[in-house]
């Protein structure tokens, strides 16, 4: 019998009809690759910072006792954001927040330069819980703006009263952070709820501070870099003409981009002051936040309800106002 040739061109080559179970495996292969990156580019804050209409996908989902908001709750005490030393928490923490977060400079943050020289802004959070220190609030010889929480013991006082004495109120909004946590401040907004559960809490936390222009976050490093909710809670801000307050809890955050493309009026912190309860580390802090000021025109620091914290800011307001620095508040800031 004769020899069948084979054809020396086709030797060699990958053949399509033979090799269809390999074919059909590697394209599957490829197509998971795909959509893994995709939903990891899209859970990008880079990228939902663009695409602001497409929600971060969350990777996790919310317990339903907890999405819904409206239960009784108690506190929990972030380690470096807001822990009072003056007195024990009443409940275990179960997650710990880091809130020690430097922001980024960014490239696109515009500067100005005021004929007045450069402006600071000090931000009190946490106020509401006590009145323990009253009379330092009320004596640093600073236009302070006053950060209270809602739904607490002295929240509507100290929004009454700090606005009849002439300060700054805004709403400390808490929102919900990375990781696991358990028992939260009163009036907590979570990635879990819905457009109208996030609306309804925030209408019943800002009856309890009434007389808010604005708000800022407590907490909130997982909220703020979800753009679905933030652009909720900003689109009833821009209802009320209020403005918000970025204070970067997460490098990640994408709050203050998200409000600055819905052209809501917006800032964000630079400077955290007392991460440590120690006066001579906050008092380095406040030099900080006086040396952004002079190099962007303007620097936001918040401090929290503490003796030693307000000590410092009055005790260095005449050395700052000697170097021709203005202290003024955020409103006072973002209509320059």
């Amino acid at each position: 019998m004769p020899r069948r040739r084979r054809n020396r061109k086709s030797r060699g080559k990958f053949n399509l009809g033979r090799n269809a179970p390999f074919t059909f495996f590697l394209g599957a292969c490829v197509g998971i690759v795909g959509f893994w990156l995709a939903v990891k580019m899209l859970n990008s804050p880079l990228v939902a910072s663009i695409f602001l209409d497409h929600s971060a996908i969350e990777l996790s989902e919310i317990q339903k006792s907890k999405s819904s908001g409206f239960s009784s709750v108690t506190r929990v005490l972030p380690n470096d954001l807001s822990p009072e030393f003056h007195k024990k928490p009443s409940v275990a923490v179960n997650k710990i927040e880091k809130a020690a977060v430097t922001p980024k400079r960014e490239t696109f943050m515009p500067a100005f330069r005021s004929k007045k020289g450069p402006k600071i802004v000090f931000v009190i959070d946490d106020i509401g819980y006590h009145n323990y220190y009253e009379k330092e609030l009320f004596n640093t010889g600073v236009p302070l703006t006053f950060a209270i929480l809602p739904q607490l013991s002295y929240s509507t006082y100290y929004s009454m009263i700090g606005k009849k004495r002439g300060y700054e109120i805004i709403l400390h909004q808490p929102l919900e952070p990375e990781g696991e946590w358990g028992q939260t401040d009163p009036g907590f907004i979570t990635t879990g709820m819905n457009r109208d559960q996030a609306k309804q809490m925030l209408e019943r936390n800002l009856k309890t501070v009434p007389d808010a222009i604005g708000i800022n976050n407590h907490m909130g490093s997982k909220a703020t870099q979800n753009s679905k909710l933030m652009r909720w809670i900003f689109d009833e801000l821009k209802k009320k003409k209020m403005f918000f307050l970025d204070s970067m809890t997460s490098s990640n955050s994408i709050a203050w981009v998200t409000a600055q493309n819905v052209n809501l009026p917006q800032l964000k912190r630079n400077v955290f002051l007392d991460n440590e309860d120690d006066t001579a580390y906050i008092e380095r802090q406040i030099w900080q936040l006086v040396d952004q000021a002079k190099d962007q025109g303007y620097a936001v620091g918040i401090g929290h309800y503490r003796k030693k914290t307000l000590d410092a800011i009055k005790k260095l307001v005449p050395k700052i106002k000697k170097q021709g620095i203005q202290m003024v508040t955020l409103q006072e800031l973002i209509k320059q």
